[in-house]
């Protein structure tokens, strides 16, 4: 059997009754997504965000938190609050082959003899949207994000979680959109890390054309 590897499509020829067969198999895996029936884990969201001036009703995140054998978390602030919980199903093995901090996540510390099953993961309110959108495109291979805004929150999101084809279909979604001033100038205060990434360079360097461009319209 040979397989054949692109983006999108996993190809495999075969030999049936002497005939070599080329198949094609859709790695599109959206009949999957929060799917009891197709997941071996719960992915437990929390989402936290900094306490209201004078209000202590909510529930407070601690380092002390737990980290058991059924719980992994991503440590937040000791002023930040869960506001809500979200807990929705996935398949680690989806999850894990996109991305290396998955991969990791659902890896590190779990005993042979004991899978963990629940996992937490902690992000900030200001993530939530693009979290849900980045995890949604981990099985569809599509955005369905189509506001400037929104796709440069999921951009953050899909280098923050290393989820490469998902910062590369971004950049390619925003190119195509008209640049503006407003625009550009996101694009060059994106964070550090993510400007300077080889994926996302061809975004910073056209907004950089364009401000140059627009600066020496203005000189003339």
């Amino acid at each position: 059997m040979e397989w054949i590897l692109d983006d999108d499509v996993l190809d495999y020829r075969v030999t049936i009754e002497g005939e070599e067969v080329l198949t094609s198999i859709n790695r599109n895996f959206e009949f999957a997504f929060n799917c009891p029936n197709f997941s071996d884990r719960v992915l437990r969201i929390e989402v936290v965000g900094k306490p209201p001036e004078g209000e202590v009703g909510i529930e407070r995140n601690t380092h002390h938190k737990r980290q058991s054998d059924d719980d992994i978390i991503e440590k937040g602030d000791d002023s930040d609050l869960v506001l809500r919980v979200n807990s929705i199903y996935v398949n680690s093995a989806i999850l894990a082959v996109r991305s290396p901090f998955f991969f990791e996540l659902f890896t590190t510390g779990i005993k042979e003899s004991h899978q963990q099953r629940h996992v937490t993961l902690r992000i900030n309110a200001s993530e939530e949207a693009a979290l849900m959108e980045l995890l949604s495109f981990m099985y569809r291979r599509e955005l369905s994000a189509t506001s400037p805004a929104l796709l440069v929150d999921v951009l953050i999101a899909a280098h923050k979680f290393e989820v490469a084809t998902c910062v590369g279909r971004c950049v390619k979604r925003l190119k195509k959109l008209p640049m503006t001033t407003e625009s550009a100038r996101q694009y060059l205060n994106l964070p550090s890390r993510v400007s300077m990434a080889p994926l996302v360079q061809p975004l910073t360097d056209a907004a950089k054309v364009y401000l140059s461009n627009r600066d020496g319209d203005n000189t003339n």
